[in-house]
């Protein structure tokens, strides 16, 4: 899901996503595969983040085309705790940017560098789960007109659907100059060991005129903990 949490690997641990993600705008498809999720547990309330995509993209006029695509570095540090305040809040800095050209020449990546600067919350209402988030994104440098400083907000509820598995529903929307993006996303959460959780979700997106939506946003991976 897009919305993040306060939840953090825990000192000394490591939490990695191994997924596959899949979207379509426009005719165009693009697919990171893998993408790979690399966080640290720094102390208690803190996480260290690498994420970099595989991205591999197809359209009627160029076919299909692969490149390493934009590593995302961040730090999450939660900075109240829902024991015993009854809630978590967190701030999760990140920043994005190409680690070569050759996905911007191909069309795959923008060439603008983001700085994404959210806050999170989450906490209980009986046996459901919510989660919460707002976030700021600045960029500079950007080719594409559409790619420019945003407003994110994310809403989640998550709730138990079966044994071991978590059942999730999100709204997540951007405010841009331009107009507004809203994309919902249904997924789940299958526990299948102490160390690995199966984690897919679906989800589809509408804009106002002149944005570029998602009509299909697909995500199947597997979070590996230690």
């Amino acid at each position: 899901m897009l919305t993040d949490d306060p939840d953090t690997p825990g000192d000394g641990h490591w939490e990695i996503n191994l997924a596959a993600i899949h979207s379509k705008a426009k005719g165009q498809k693009l697919n990171s595969l893998p993408d790979v999720d690399i966080n640290y547990g720094w102390g208690d309330s803190l996480q260290l983040k690498l994420d970099v995509p595989l991205l591999q993209g197809s359209d009627s006029e160029h076919g299909t085309q692969q490149a390493v695509g934009p590593a995302n570095l961040g730090l999450k540090w939660r900075f109240i705790d829902e024991d015993p305040a009854g809630f978590s809040v967190s701030t999760y800095p990140q920043y994005l940017s190409n680690l070569n050209s050759q996905a911007v020449h191909l069309g795959l990546a923008d060439a603008g560098h983001q700085l994404y600067l959210p806050i999170e919350a989450s906490g209980h209402l009986g046996e459901w789960t919510w989660v919460a988030e707002v976030g700021r994104t600045l960029v500079v440098g950007s080719n594409d007109p559409g790619n420019i400083n945003a407003w994110q907000t994310g809403q989640l509820l998550a709730h138990a659907c079966g044994e071991e598995v978590e059942c999730m529903a999100e709204l997540y929307e951007t405010h841009t100059s331009l107009g507004t993006k809203v994309l919902l996303n249904l997924g789940l959460r299958w526990k299948l060991d102490e160390h690995s959780t199966f984690i897919a979700a679906a989800g589809h997106e509408t804009a106002d005129s002149g944005l570029a939506a998602r009509s299909a946003l697909v995500y199947i991976g597997v979070q590996l903990n230690y």
